[in-house]
């Protein structure tokens, strides 16, 4: 008995032996296929019938990834054909945005005083002279009762500026000098800046108006002027087309503008756009007409000013109680603006002060 069970235990080993040679080599590639394919079972009755079907799709995506350039994929030449961003593209920048050119060719239609371009207001501003513009901004100051006022909101922190007018100063902007140069000039309802507009002036071509005589005979000829060009275009056009007579000519003009044609021999194209100039008010005041308040500027420069602090100004406080100006210095804006020798005739209107006395000097002082 126990010689059977010998040969029995060293038989039945011998026969796995023999099988397990048979599955190395059948489930070799199988595990093969399934790490590149990932998503395959093991089983063998799966992976047999799928064999040929799929070995050849996996093959394919294999080649999308690694050629850059297969002529007989499909997928491929549409893209060739589909999308040219180069050419495509390109032909629309060339025709549609030419950023250089279109944008030069503006710049170039609003420096120019071209009547076709500028508004109705700039245009009969630049036909009168200095002269008239002066007595039609005098004109405005006496109607709207025009006089100076200072806006307080640019004065921190806020200070009594009849004490600061009687202070001293070891430099030639003192207390006066400064009380000055911060005043505006404007009508009683823009003192509180609650106005949303500028003032503006009302012309109207054959009326008697209020205003001076020369202004009103200025505008009544521009009027004309401007109806015999209408009557001209209406010549060339159809007879079939019919126009209504538009009646007297009628505008607005802004204050601000007159004062500046006032000094200026010709005003440029003052737009809101960023290619052009504007209208600056170095006090960032709305309604304020004073003269050394206005001036001509790009937009960048115009928006600029309306987020600087102003001039910064040390007034010390003494133990005797007397306040004296010991340091001025003038805004970003005003050094070097303009080749000007006086750095604070373009600084903003504003101010920023700083207040100290004998222990606060020590402390500050180290």
């Amino acid at each position: 008995m126990a010689t059977n069970l010998t040969s029995k235990t060293k038989g039945t080993p011998s026969k796995p032996a023999n099988n397990s040679k048979k599955p190395d080599t059948i489930f070799e590639p199988i595990v093969t296929r399934s790490k590149t394919k990932q998503m395959l079972p093991e089983p063998v009755t799966i992976i047999k019938k799928p064999e040929t079907a799929f070995e050849p799709i996996i093959t394919r995506s294999k080649t999308k990834q690694m050629l850059p350039e297969p002529a007989t994929i499909i997928n491929e030449t549409k893209q060739e054909t589909i999308e040219p961003p180069t050419t495509s593209k390109g032909k629309k920048q060339e025709t549609i945005e030419p950023p250089t050119t279109s944008k030069g060719k503006k710049q170039e239609t609003i420096e120019p005083s071209t009547t076709s371009e500028i508004p109705v207001t700039q245009e009969f501003l630049n036909s009168i002279s200095k002269e008239v513009a002066k007595e039609f901004i005098n004109r405005i100051y006496e109607r709207t009762s025009c006089d100076f006022f200072t806006n307080d909101k640019h004065i921190f922190p806020s200070i009594d500026l009849e004490e600061l007018e009687t202070m001293g100063s070891i430099r030639d902007q003192n207390g006066d000098y400064l009380t000055k140069w911060m005043r505006c000039y404007g009508s009683p309802d823009h003192t509180d800046q609650s106005l949303p507009n500028h003032p503006r002036a009302h012309l109207r071509s054959g009326c008697n108006s209020h205003w001076p005589e020369s202004v009103q005979d200025a505008f009544n000829k521009f009027a004309e002027a401007k109806e015999a060009k209408v009557k001209e275009q209406k010549d060339k056009e159809p007879k079939g087309k019919e126009q209504k007579d538009k009646g007297p000519l009628e505008t607005l003009i802004y204050s601000h503008h007159i004062v500046l044609r006032s000094k200026l021999d010709k005003l440029p194209l003052l737009s809101r756009t960023k290619a052009g100039y504007q209208a600056s008010h170095l006090c960032d005041t709305k309604g304020c007409l004073s003269e050394s308040h206005l001036i001509v500027e790009t937009f960048e420069q115009n928006q600029a000013r309306k987020s600087c602090q102003g001039i910064f100004v040390h007034i010390h406080k003494y133990s005797d109680g007397k306040k004296e100006i010991i340091q001025v210095e003038p805004c970003q804006h005003g050094i070097g603006y303009r080749s000007e020798p006086d750095p604070f005739k373009y600084s903003c209107r504003k101010m920023k002060i700083m207040m100290t006395d004998d222990n606060k000097l020590k402390y500050l002082c180290g």
